[in-house]
């Protein structure tokens, strides 16, 4: 809301005065079946809600996610389950934005990580998801992910737990973003 127009504001003032600015990378969407977010009976001030809520959406590095993690913990105690799911969710994000990736959508028996229109994924960027997944799940988990060529990798929620989906698409962002992110970068 007010950030971005601030933001677009100061954008324009600088075009006007012909000087160059780098708009700030917004992390891309994960919207996921879990409960993530800050109880109010955990932080319960709501100024200090909206001060970390926004601290978070600036995070762009696993660093940042970290640092928010440790003050939560000093600040307000051990994480109830809802919070640590929404800094799970925000490490997802920061893997989506440097794997490059649209985002995550839900439906009803799925999650898709999605590609950018006219994007796909190269071979070794398949190759190393699943070398990372048959390293750290069971093989029947690893029966509940589809490859969809033009639109991304598709998780089946029927089957899936809640923890079980948030770890796998952790694993699957943090594997194209090593994979995926180092390549598109060069």
């Amino acid at each position: 809301g007010f950030e971005m127009y601030a933001e677009l504001l100061s954008e324009a003032v600088a075009k006007l005065k012909n000087v160059h600015t780098v708009r700030k990378q917004e992390l891309p969407e994960a919207d996921l079946p879990v409960a993530a977010f800050l109880p109010d009976d955990y932080v319960e001030s709501e100024r200090d809600r909206l001060q970390l809520y926004r601290k978070m959406a600036g995070v762009t590095h696993l660093e940042e996610v970290e640092a928010i993690q440790a003050e939560l913990r000093d600040r307000f105690g051990s994480l109830p389950t809802p919070a640590f799911n929404l800094l799970r969710v925000l490490r997802i994000r920061v893997h989506l934005l440097h794997a490059h990736l649209r985002g995550i959508t839900k439906a009803e028996q799925e999650v898709l990580i999605r590609l950018k229109p006219g994007d796909r994924f190269a071979d070794e960027d398949i190759a190393n998801v699943y070398a990372k997944l048959r390293e750290e799940n069971d093989a029947r988990t690893l029966q509940n992910l589809s490859l969809r060529p033009m639109e991304g990798l598709a998780l089946d929620t029927r089957v899936l737990t809640p923890v079980q989906l948030l770890r796998m698409a952790e694993q699957i962002c943090e594997s194209l973003a090593t994979t995926r992110g180092a390549r598109l970068v060069k």
